[in-house]
């Protein structure tokens, strides 16, 4: 009896035991697999995935021959598959098999080496999937989703498997979002210059032209523009812009969203040069030329000088004039009575 009852406590030790080795056994090959990377992408644009292992253990007695296949899925309507590169850890030996990876579903195992070695890295990047978003599909959010496959499991050396069960779990699906079509609108609803009226009145139609004029006093002026895009639309070019003395362009840039289309409205302000004043100093910005009370006295001076100069040229004009005429009359009375003279010989 005794006997009996040393088997059956042995028997029970030993399936303890051996339910506590299987338990570590399996708990060294437990795993987080995830799946992260790009969110939002615009269509044409690249999206990348990565996968990987979280606190992977790979200390299994006989080692661990195969881990997948990792199942991937996602939408062929909207993602395009173009590549993916290998990222686990290459010194220790480790290979890929993947298969299927433009059907919408792409399966990945890892085969360890034919010595598999102790690794317990906290979390290891597996593989860069890489997709692009088709250039004419809807907006709106689209799923890759990541699991394990029908046959996923843990492939031992001596070809034992060990069923994933609950210690190998998968993160949640990436959600990948497209927005609309990009805007191509690089037009402005209001274009004004704060407190000055623009010629002629802004048009969103019209981009060049407009024209406006400030005293000297105004140095810059204050542009503001509102794109009929708001939200989306960038502007350059708005603000306190300084001036010249002249003529002065300025420019305002709108940026579409699809960032290639851009419109440009131009604006002349002309400053005006400082009037001068026989008052007052005053500078000449355009000439250069400094011009101050005293110079305007002489100019006037010179001016009264060169009157007077006309006058008495004008008075000595007509004194030789009147002289002129007498010595002409005089010259053809005497050339009438020369010709009198002469007949009257002729007569007698």
């Amino acid at each position: 009896m005794k006997k009996k009852i040393k088997i059956i406590s042995f028997v029970f030790v030993l399936s303890i035991l051996t339910s506590l080795f299987t338990f570590i056994y399996v708990c060294s090959a437990s795993a987080f697999v995830n799946l992260s990377g790009t969110t939002t992408a615009l269509m044409g644009e690249d999206v990348d995935l990565n996968l990987s292992i979280e606190g992977l253990n790979l200390i299994a007695p006989d080692g661990i021959k195969t881990f997948g296949p990792i199942k991937i899925t996602y939408d062929t309507n909207i993602l395009i598959y173009k590549n993916t590169v290998l990222t686990f850890p290459d010194k220790d030996g480790f290979t890929y098999k993947m298969s299927n990876p433009k059907s919408g579903e792409i399966f990945i195992d890892i085969i360890a080496p034919d010595e598999p070695k102790i690794i317990r890295p906290s979390t290891t990047s597996i593989a860069t999937i890489k997709f692009s978003v088709g250039k004419n599909v809807k907006s709106g959010p689209t799923d890759v989703s990541i699991s394990g496959a029908n046959d996923f499991g843990i492939k031992l050396l001596n070809d034992e498997i060990i069923d994933s069960g609950n210690f190998i779990t998968f993160g949640p699906l990436v959600t990948i979002n497209i927005p609309n079509k990009p805007s191509n609108n690089a037009e402005l609803i209001s274009l004004v210059v704060e407190n000055k009226d623009l010629t002629p009145s802004f048009n969103p139609n019209t981009l060049m032209g407009y024209s406006l004029t400030v005293p000297n006093e105004v140095s810059n002026i204050n542009v503001k523009a509102v794109a009929s895009d708001s939200s989306n639309a960038k502007i350059v070019g708005t603000g306190i812009r300084t001036l010249n003395v002249g003529m002065n362009i300025v420019t305002v840039e709108v940026t579409a969203q699809d960032l290639k289309t851009k419109k440009n409205y131009v604006i002349s302000v002309e400053r005006l040069s400082t009037i001068i004043s026989s008052k007052t100093q005053v500078s000449s910005v355009n000439s250069g030329i400094v011009v101050t009370d005293k110079t305007i006295d002489n100019l006037n001076a010179e001016i009264k000088e060169l009157k007077d100069t006309n006058k008495s040229i004008l008075e000595q004009f007509s004194v030789v004039t009147i002289i002129l005429i007498t010595l002409i009359g005089a010259l053809v009375t005497a050339l009438i009575i020369l010709i009198i003279n002469i007949r009257n010989m002729n007569r007698e």
